[in-house]
C-alpha cells in the first residue's frame, strides 16, 4: 500500500443504530478511537466503515460517487448477485471447468456421498476470505482459522485444533478449502470494484462448506461479514487478523507481522490499466496490438471446455510444439490477467458455449490464441449458402445444393425431397448471444405436405431455416451414407491473412445402410459422429473394397483438388466479403481459427458442400488411436506456431506432410 492514513482521520459509520455513535464502533477500531480517530458526521472523511450491509445497498448510489472521497472503506463495490450460490454455480462452471464437479453440491454428474454428519445433523465449516483492492491490484488472503460446527448448533470448533482425525484427512480438508477459497477470489477480484472516490478498500466474506463421507468438500454458500461486534473466537481473530493487515501499516505505520497462512498472498489480480482517484467502474479495455513480442511472458495455459469423462485430442503433441517454441506451461487460474504467450481453446462439445467461456480470460492479454472475431459468414448456413451463389453465380451449384429459404408461405410440390437445416436459435438472440443449430438438431427431410407443416413450426425457434435438395445419389462407405470433415484453418497473423486446408479429412459415416426411403430415421440418413462405428480417413480408407466402386489415384487427386476449390472459395469469403471483417479480440496479438467443413460425395464423384462448422469434432473414437492427433497438431505447429514464436527458422523441418497441406489464400492488412 502506498500511501499512510493521517493522524486525527475522520470516520463514518454506515450503522442501524443511531444512539451512542460510540458504541458502534467495530472492536478493530476501539484502540485507535481517541488517539487517532474521531467520529463524524460531515461528508469529507477518512475512513468508512460499513457495519450494516442494508444500510450500505440503501445508499449505493451515494457511495459509489466519486464525489465521495476516502482513504479507506471496508466494502467492495460489486452487484449483489455475484455472492449468491446460483452465481457462484455458474462461475465454477466458467472459470474453473475441471473442478466444478468436485467442489459444487448438488451437481448431476456427479455421485451423490452422503454428508458426513454428527448426530443426524450436516457438520459445516466456517472460513474467512478477505479481499483488499487498490487502484492497481486486488489482493485475496485466507484467515488461518477454520470454525466447526453443527447445523442448527450454536456451539464452534476451531479447526483443526478440535477435530479429532488423522493428519491425512485434516491435510485433505485444507488443502480443498484453500483451493475453494481460492477459486472464490478470483471470481469476485474480477467481478469488484473499488468504491469510487476511495483509495484502499477491502471486504471479509464467510464461505460456509459442507463434508461428505468421503472427505469431499463442497460450497454452500458465501456472505459478506458484517457481525463486527458479536463477542466470539472468529471475530477475535478477524479483527486481530485486519488489525495486522490493515490499520497497523495505514494508521500506526508499523509492519505487518508474518504469521501462518493469514498473511501469505493467497490471489493477486494485477489491473492492466491502473484505476483513477475518480473512478466510479472499473471495466479494462485491453488493447494487445500495441505490444511486442518481449511484453508477453513464455508462458501458455491450454483451457479444455469438455468434462472430465470426455477424450480429447492427445494435448501432448501440443505441448511438446510449444516446448520447441520455448513456451511452458501456466497454471490455468492464476495466469488471469497477466500477457502470456499463447492460449489455446478447446471448444469440442455438444453445447455450444463458447460465449459462455470467453468470459473466463476475457482480461489476460495473449500474443497467440486459437480464438478470431465476426465469424459470422462461415458458421451460418444460409448467409454462406447465398454469398457463394452471389460470387460465384456459375459455379455454384457444382458443389452446393440448390437452396432458398424457408417462409411460411412455401409450398411442397409432389415428388419434392427437401431437407430442412435451421440457423440460429431465436431464445438466445434475443439475449444478444448467437447459438446455432448443432449436432443434427431440429433437421428435417421434407417429403410430403405434413413434413413441410413441422418444417414451418421451426420458424418460432430459429431466426432462419434453410431449405435445400437433398442429395438422391450420396456415395457409400460400406454401404452408409458419409461426409468428410475438412479442417480448415483461418489465421491472421503479423497483420496477413492466411487460410489453410488438410488434405488428411475424417470419414464420418450414417450407423445403418442407406436406402431412399424412410427419412425420418435419423440412423441412415444423418451422418454423425455417433453413428461411426470405427476410426476412417481420407484418403487411406477411401478403398475400393470400402466403397463399393474403382478407386484409383486419379479419383483421389480429383477429388482433392475439387475439395480444395471449395475452401478457398470459403476463405475469399470469409476474408474479403464480410461486412466487418475477421479480427482479433482486443487482447490477442495473434490469432487463428479451426473450422470443420462438411462434404459430401456423390456417385458421380463430385464433392458437395453441406456447412461449415465453428465447434468441429475432430476427437478419433478409440483412445489409442493417434493416427489424426498427430496430423492435427503437426499442422498447428507447422503454419501457426513456428511462424508466429520462431519466424524464419531454418533449423524446424515440417512434420506434416507437406503435400497434405495446403496453403489456400493469402492477404496482408493495408
Amino acid at each position: 500500500m502506498t500511501f499512510k492514513i493521517k493522524k486525527h482521520s475522520r470516520i463514518r459509520l454506515l450503522t442501524k443504530k443511531k444512539k451512542n455513535i460510540s458504541e458502534n464502533i467495530p472492536n478493530i477500531l476501539i484502540k485507535y478511537y481517541n488517539k487517532h480517530i474521531s467520529v463524524h458526521k460531515n461528508k469529507q472523511f477518512r475512513i468508512q466503515w460499513v457495519s450494516s450491509l442494508s444500510k450500505f445497498q440503501q445508499s449505493r448510489n451515494q457511495y459509489s460517487s466519486s464525489t465521495l472521497q476516502c482513504d479507506l472503506i471496508n466494502k467492495l463495490n460489486y452487484p449483489p448477485y455475484i455472492i449468491t450460490m446460483n452465481s457462484f454455480k455458474t462461475n465454477f462452471e466458467y472459470y474453473f471447468r475441471n473442478d466444478y464437479f468436485n467442489f459444487i453440491k448438488y451437481s448431476k454428474k456427479i455421485s451423490k456421498i452422503p454428508t458426513l454428519e454428527y448426530k443426524k445433523k450436516p457438520i459445516i465449516f466456517e472460513a474467512y476470505l478477505m479481499i483488499i483492492s487498490t487502484l492497481d491490484s486486488f489482493k485475496s488472503y485466507i484467515l488461518d482459522l477454520v470454525m466447526l460446527k453443527i447445523q442448527g448448533m450454536s456451539e464452534k470448533k476451531q479447526f483443526p485444533l478440535e477435530y479429532d482425525d488423522t493428519f491425512e484427512n485434516i491435510f485433505l480438508i485444507t488443502n480443498q478449502i484453500f483451493t475453494i477459497l481460492k477459486y472464490i477470489a478470483i471470481i469476485l477480484s474480477n467481478n469488484a470494484r473499488l468504491i469510487g472516490g476511495c483509495k484502499i478498500g477491502f471486504e471479509v466474506f464467510k464461505v460456509d462448506l459442507e463434508i461428505d463421507e468421503a472427505y469431499g468438500i463442497k460450497l454452500l454458500g458465501c456472505s459478506s461479514k458484517t457481525d463486527w461486534n458479536l463477542n466470539s473466537i472468529e471475530n477475535n481473530q478477524l479483527y486481530s487478523w485486519i488489525d495486522n493487515m490493515i490499520f497497523n501499516p495505514l494508521i500506526s505505520n508499523k509492519k505487518t507481522a508474518h504469521i501462518g497462512f493469514s498473511t501469505q498472498l493467497l490471489y493477486e489480480l494485477k489491473l492492466t490499466v491502473p484505476l483513477q482517484k475518480k473512478t466510479i467502474m472499473y471495466i479494462p479495455s485491453i488493447y494487445a496490438a500495441e505490444m511486442k513480442r518481449e511484453d508477453f511472458k513464455n508462458k501458455y495455459i491450454l483451457f479444455s471446455e469438455k468434462s472430465p469423462i470426455s477424450r480429447e485430442l492427445d494435448q501432448s503433441f501440443l505441448r511438446n510444439a510449444l516446448t520447441k517454441c520455448g513456451l511452458t506451461q501456466s497454471d490455468l487460474y492464476s495466469s488471469i490477467g497477466n500477457k502470456l504467450s499463447f492460449l489455446w481453446w478447446l471448444v469440442i462439445d455438444e453445447h455450444n458455449t463458447f460465449n459462455k467461456l470467453k468470459k473466463q480470460h476475457y482480461n489476460t492479454v495473449f500474443y497467440l490464441s486459437n480464438m478470431l472475431d465476426n465469424l459470422t459468414h462461415i458458421d451460418n448456413k444460409n448467409i454462406l449458402y447465398m454469398k457463394l451463389k452471389e460470387l460465384f453465380p456459375n459455379e455454384y451449384l457444382n458443389f452446393l445444393a440448390k437452396s432458398f429459404t424457408l417462409t411460411l408461405n412455401t409450398k411442397y410440390s409432389t415428388g419434392e425431397i427437401l431437407i430442412a437445416k435451421p440457423i440460429n436459435l431465436l431464445s438466445f438472440l434475443e439475449k444478444n448471444m448467437k447459438i446455432s443449430a448443432y449436432s443434427g438438431t431440429d433437421i428435417i427431410v421434407i417429403d410430403s405436405d405434413a413434413t413441410m407443416v413441422e418444417a414451418k413450426k421451426l420458424l418460432k425457434k430459429y431466426d432462419n431455416v434453410l431449405i435445400s435438395n437433398y442429395i438422391t445419389n450420396p456415395l457409400l462407405f460400406k454401404t452408409r451414407k458419409f461426409h468428410f470433415r475438412v479442417v480448415f484453418i483461418i489465421s491472421l497473423i503479423h497483420e496477413t491473412y492466411n487460410a489453410y486446408s488438410l488434405d488428411t479429412m475424417r470419414i464420418i459415416t450414417a450407423k445403418l445402410p442407406f436406402k431412399l426411403e424412410d427419412f425420418s430415421n435419423k440412423d441412415i440418413h444423418d451422418s454423425h459422429l455417433k453413428g461411426t462405428d470405427a476410426d476412417y480417413y481420407f484418403p487411406q480408407d477411401f478403398t475400393t473394397e470400402n466403397m463399393g466402386i474403382t478407386i484409383t489415384n486419379e479419383i483421389i487427386d480429383t477429388l482433392q483438388l475439387k475439395i480444395r476449390d471449395i475452401m478457398k472459395k470459403i476463405a475469399i469469403i470469409a476474408i474479403d466479403e464480410q461486412k466487418e471483417p475477421i479480427k482479433l479480440f482486443s487482447n490477442h496479438k495473434n490469432g487463428f481459427y479451426i473450422f470443420g467443413a462438411d462434404i459430401m460425395i456423390t456417385q458421380n464423384l463430385n464433392p458437395i458442400l453441406l456447412e461449415c462448422n465453428s465447434n468441429p469434432g475432430f476427437t478419433p473414437l478409440t483412445p489409442e488411436n493417434k493416427f489424426f492427433d498427430e496430423q492435427f497438431f503437426n499442422l498447428i505447429e507447422d503454419v501457426i506456431l513456428q511462424p508466429t514464436f520462431l519466424p524464419g527458422n531454418t533449423n524446424h523441418k515440417p512434420k506434416s506432410n507437406t503435400n497434405a497441406i495446403i496453403s489456400l489464400y493469402s492477404k496482408k492488412i493495408k
